[in-house]
């Protein structure tokens, strides 16, 4: 389900080779499988909001261990991109997505628009991801 994100990349792909927008969506779920699409637009190419669930969250709070802080501030003294923070967020990303499109599913939801992120850190040591967005029921438009 965290493949979600790519649903948006599809539709640019095919309204630019000219392709209906629902033949994109149907495209899209054949590919991932899930029943649960994520963009971070208000509306879908093709598709309509049938009934709106509410909003819908997923909270991730991470800390670095004791070897990945000492390593990242070492790097931090040389400068340029600390990789062992730069994965940390990712996949804390990646899991707050996955936690809201499960909230999302359990909603009996079939999409999520207005999808954004937010952070802020706990401390020093702790980041906390969240991807929220409202969740909604799609259906093709008429």
């Amino acid at each position: 389900m965290r493949l979600a994100l790519v649903a948006r990349q599809i539709f640019e792909v095919d309204s630019r080779q000219g392709r209906p927008a629902q033949v994109a969506y149907d495209d899209w779920l054949q590919l991932w499988g899930s029943t649960v699409l994520v963009v971070t637009t208000e509306n879908v190419p093709g598709q309509r909001v049938r009934e709106v669930k509410g909003q819908v969250f997923g909270v991730v709070v991470r800390s670095r261990g004791l070897g990945g802080n000492i390593m990242a501030g070492l790097r931090s003294i040389v400068g340029g991109e600390i990789t062992e923070y730069t994965q940390l967020l990712e996949e804390a990303r990646r899991h707050a997505v996955d936690r809201m499109v499960r909230n999302a599913s359990l909603m009996h939801a079939n999409a999520i628009v207005m999808m954004r992120f937010d952070s802020a850190e706990i401390g020093q040591t702790m980041s906390e991801i969240v991807a929220y967005g409202t969740a909604v029921v799609l259906e093709p438009a008429a």
